[in-house]
């Protein structure tokens, strides 16, 4: 039999590359022209290399013609767990941080990763990951989840663990790295600089973490017998929604705190810049701090306080060991929420004493 030339060696290669990553553990095989077009060879080429991989028994062809993979099992190999992390399309810094966690906890493990975004909650790769995928690492959108969607997740043939997120009340699985109780230190600091009126802006939708995090405001600010308000407005989006909100107030001269408490990053810096337009100074005029930096708050200026992220990979190792079936992860032994005891506070710029 003659050699396969170099053009059918680098089209087995890139056929190889995609079944070994899970390329089409979601979608079938396409055609050979599809196929051929894809990975810019001739057709004859790609007919070469599939008949390759035929012979091999990576590859068959149904009664009617069409390409499927043979199942490892099939072929007496093991088959490869798929591990998937689904997060929105939208860029973010906290998505990236998320990532990295996430192929960090799986390093060393003999597993395919896949990350994939979707655009919206009833996006049918959900549905196919949840049905297809041995393990799912699931970062929601900025909305509050339906019932549908976590009941899906519970029941779901995939092992679904929810990240940064608290839906542990359905019976999913879930992961958070800043425990509620946390925000107290930075309540206790902004309380110990002297302010007495605490306002909270929150541009998040209130899902379960949120809500606890304005509760634990609440209460402190009831406990202290302190003065604040809640801020809650989600009108644009998130940065534009906290710019727009101070600036508003500042303009129509209405009251506002010394201090903000910022539910996310997005109400500090929207916050900041509003003040910034209208003369006031971050620090010295308005005290601000956020629970999650992202990352950012050693490098804004002025600096942020807030509290900062302990490093995510170690809290989601016993989530790919339940994945992977090496532990078990029930809700009569471990809490079905796993987060740490405490988050690290970061002291920036941003908090000061009232004038």
């Amino acid at each position: 039999m003659a050699r396969p030339n170099t053009e059918t060696r680098l089209a087995e290669q890139m056929l190889r590359k995609r079944i070994a990553h899970g390329d089409y553990a979601l979608t079938p095989l396409p055609s050979e022209r599809q196929l051929a077009e894809e990975l810019g060879f001739s057709r004859q080429t790609l007919r070469n290399a599939v008949q390759t991989l035929i012979d091999e028994n990576i590859f068959r062809r149904t009664p009617k013609g069409r390409l499927e993979i043979v199942a490892p099992l099939a072929r007496g190999k093991r088959s490869k767990p798929i591990i998937g992390f689904l997060h929105p399309a939208a860029h973010s810094i906290d998505i990236g941080i998320w990532v990295e966690a996430v192929y960090a906890a799986l390093e060393g493990y003999n597993v395919i990763i896949r990350s994939m975004t979707y655009e919206h909650i009833g996006e049918s790769i959900i549905s196919s990951a949840l049905d297809e995928f041995d393990g799912l690492f699931f970062l929601p959108p900025s909305v509050i989840l339906p019932d549908w969607l976590l009941t899906r997740m519970f029941v779901a043939k995939a092992r679904v663990v929810m990240l940064d997120h608290d839906a542990s009340a359905h019976g999913v699985r879930s992961v958070s790295v800043f425990p509620p109780a946390s925000e107290l230190k930075l309540l206790r600091h902004l309380h110990q600089l002297g302010h007495r009126r605490i306002d909270c802006i929150n541009v998040h939708p209130v899902d379960a973490i949120i809500e606890k995090r304005i509760d634990y405001w609440r209460q402190f600010i009831d406990q202290h017998q302190i003065d604040g308000q809640l801020f809650t407005f989600t009108e644009f989006k998130r940065f534009e929604a906290s710019y727009q909100l101070i600036k508003t107030r500042l303009r129509d001269g209405l009251p506002l705190g010394t201090a903000f408490f910022c539910t996310t990053i997005a109400g500090a810096l929207g916050s900041m810049r509003a003040l910034k337009e209208a003369g006031l100074t971050t620090g010295a005029d308005v005290s601000i701090c956020a629970v999650n930096d992202g990352g950012l708050a050693p490098y804004l200026n002025p600096t942020l306080t807030c509290l900062q992220s302990p490093p995510r990979a170690a809290y989601l190792r016993k989530p790919v060991a339940w994945m992977l079936g090496k532990e078990d992860w029930d809700a009569r032994d471990t809490p079905l929420l796993i987060q740490p005891d405490e988050a690290p506070l970061f002291i920036g710029e941003s908090t000061g004493a009232p004038r």
